[in-house]
């Protein structure tokens, strides 16, 4: 599994995927001959504090979010965390429930984030 900073619009071909495949066969030649039988593409949640945070806007809803790209195991362990306090709430959290306070100028994150991405890819190539 290999996962990267892609663009902010829908991956819906192949060829969406060409960055990530290159960088795929640049870190681990040896796979080149092998197939790409999935791969899928999704919104990072990012928090202002890069903290995921746990929120229950109704009494029988319970949301995880704001991974900030650490999502895979940390979904994972915070899911299992969630999953048991919510058959017995004597179970503590390891995150108190926050507001959800959506991040100022949210509307403009493509533009934003999109700069930021070239602002870091740029920092990479003049390290190599």
């Amino acid at each position: 599994m290999l996962g990267g900073r892609g663009f902010f619009r829908d991956a819906l071909r192949v060829r969406d995927y060409r960055r990530m495949v290159d960088d795929l066969h640049w870190i681990f030649p040896q796979v080149r001959p092998l197939p790409i039988e999935f791969r899928w593409t999704g919104r990072i949640a990012m928090t202002a504090d890069h903290l995921p945070h746990i929120h229950q806007p109704f009494t029988n809803l319970t949301i995880v979010l704001g991974y900030n790209g650490r999502g895979v195991a940390l979904a994972s362990a915070l899911g299992t965390a969630v999953g048991a306090h919510l058959l017995d709430g004597s179970r503590s959290l390891p995150l108190r429930f926050t507001d959800i306070n959506p991040l100022p100028v949210h509307g403009l994150h493509p533009s934003y984030a999109t700069l930021a991405i070239w602002y870091h890819r740029l920092r990479d190539m003049l390290k190599e």
